[in-house]
């Protein structure tokens, strides 16, 4: 996604073949570049690495406001999205942290 025209036009000849398309994301770019490539991309698999601002920010060195806002706006984009959440044991590995996952899908 940090490239984004170069996986734009990957995503548009993939498409253009046939060949299912997928992309792995962490989210934190601005969401026009996901509005770019909504559609040619049949899949988003996208990492939440912690749902704790402050534990985020520790781990990754940004914080997840725009990844959390992001993944909002995608899941209402009418696209298939896998979410992936590593779990780091003493990292993200608490029930506190489990419960705010829940919160957040609202399930």
């Amino acid at each position: 996604m940090l490239q984004i025209e170069f996986l734009l036009e990957i995503l548009k000849k993939c498409k253009g073949n046939n060949i299912s398309t997928a992309v792995d994301t962490a989210g934190h770019v601005p969401f026009e570049k996901f509005e770019k490539i909504l559609d040619y991309t049949d899949l988003f698999l996208y990492d939440i690495k912690a749902m704790n601002e402050e534990i985020h920010k520790e781990y990754t060195g940004v914080t997840n406001t725009r990844i959390l806002e992001n993944l909002k706006k995608l899941l209402k984009s009418n696209v298939d999205v896998w979410v992936r959440i590593p779990i780091v044991p003493d990292v993200n590995d608490t029930e506190e942290e489990m419960k705010n996952i829940k919160a957040f899908f609202d399930i």
